[in-house]
């Protein structure tokens, strides 16, 4: 992520009645590429960053010609309860991988695991 930069929200979703997140697909400057968590009232709690494109990459599915461009492009982002714990589900179309995060706290999401996706 890049703080001078404006991040290019392509999906939004909330996670309970006081949070949302987005993801950012990113653009041809720059700017975010993974996902943002923000309160109701628009503080940012959390941004991956980085780390997002970083563990695509440690499984083998970065797509090496779009460094440059919009990189994984996290297109979607959805949100579920699985036996009672919250979970965000990030769709990086380019990587072709779903990203799962625990959102149990909203400020510090875990990601649990990457999907591939096809």
């Amino acid at each position: 992520s890049q703080p001078d930069r404006v991040r290019e929200p392509d999906g939004v979703q909330w996670i309970d009645d006081t949070h949302f997140a987005i993801a950012n697909e990113g653009d041809m400057d720059g700017g975010a590429r993974g996902m943002t968590i923000f309160a109701k009232d628009g503080t940012e709690l959390f941004e991956t960053g980085a780390s997002f494109e970083h563990a695509i990459v440690q499984i083998g599915h970065y797509p090496d010609r779009r460094w440059d461009a919009k990189g994984v492009e996290p297109e979607g982002i959805e949100f579920g309860v699985f036996d009672g714990t919250p979970f965000v589900f990030v769709m990086a179309e380019r990587a072709s991988v779903v990203g799962v995060y625990d959102v149990s706290d909203p400020a510090a999401p875990v990601l649990k695991q990457l999907l591939p996706s096809g």
